[in-house]
């Protein structure tokens, strides 16, 4: 209100280091030393023994799963009344948790993500 006038701030002149003394060189700024870094190494993943039983009992409950709730969809659009859609759907939901939760498990112990191990599922390998 009072004729409060802005004041511009100072312009900063940007740092000078000092010359090094003889013999020791030039100093290194931060991008020569990202340039000459070595690039970072690849993470290799560890060889697992992965339970084949396991993974193709998740495989097949995704798929079961994905199939019953095309179904449920499929009476609930194509048949009055949507006769069979609850049915289905329930269905379709009791294959899908467990195969999704164990497929995402297996996907997490196979990258070696922490928390996630082989030995947290239920094993199908003991079976015949």
């Amino acid at each position: 209100f009072g004729g409060d006038t802005m004041e511009e701030p100072e312009e900063l002149e940007p740092e000078v280091l000092p010359p090094p003394p003889p013999g020791q060189g030039s100093p290194v700024s931060l991008a020569a030393l990202e340039l000459e870094s070595p690039p970072p190494k690849k993470k290799r993943l560890k060889l697992r023994r992965v339970p084949l039983k396991t993974c193709m009992a998740s495989t097949c409950m995704v798929a079961v799963g994905v199939v019953l709730l095309a179904l449920s969809l499929d009476f609930y659009v194509e048949h009055s009344g949507h006769e069979g859609a609850l049915p289905m759907l329930v269905l379709s939901c009791i294959a899908l948790c467990p195969g999704i939760y164990s497929a995402v498990n297996l996907y997490g112990a196979m990258r070696g993500w922490p928390g996630y191990h082989f030995d947290a599922l239920p094993s199908y390998e003991q079976l015949g």
